[in-house]
């Protein structure tokens, strides 16, 4: 289980106020991803990237931090979210496959 250090947010790990502020971005976000092929560029522990693919036709989460990924990946497993370890600005990912 990741520790909360205060740089990413853990779902019940963080105090309520700041975890809600976080999800209601990405709730009024999920309303433009709606049937769109998403990335997520520092997706952390990948919380916001499963909320994008409620409405989302896929999300790629994209960040840094091997521990969060991992933890992202163990946590949310729709086929509909993947994540990947990358930085954002070189993802690696090819041009062209997000809305």
């Amino acid at each position: 289980m990741a520790e909360f250090t205060g740089e990413r947010g853990i779902p019940g790990q963080v105090d309520a106020d700041l975890w809600n502020e976080h999800y209601a971005r990405y709730l009024f976000a999920s309303r433009l991803a709606r049937g769109k092929r998403v990335a997520d560029l520092g997706s952390g522990t990948g919380y916001g990237s499963a909320a994008l693919a409620e409405t989302a036709l896929h999300v790629t989460g994209v960040e840094i931090s091997a521990e969060a990924v991992e933890f992202a990946r163990t946590q949310y497993t729709s086929p509909k979210v993947e994540f990947e370890c990358a930085s954002a600005t070189d993802t690696g990912l090819p041009k062209g496959s997000f809305d």
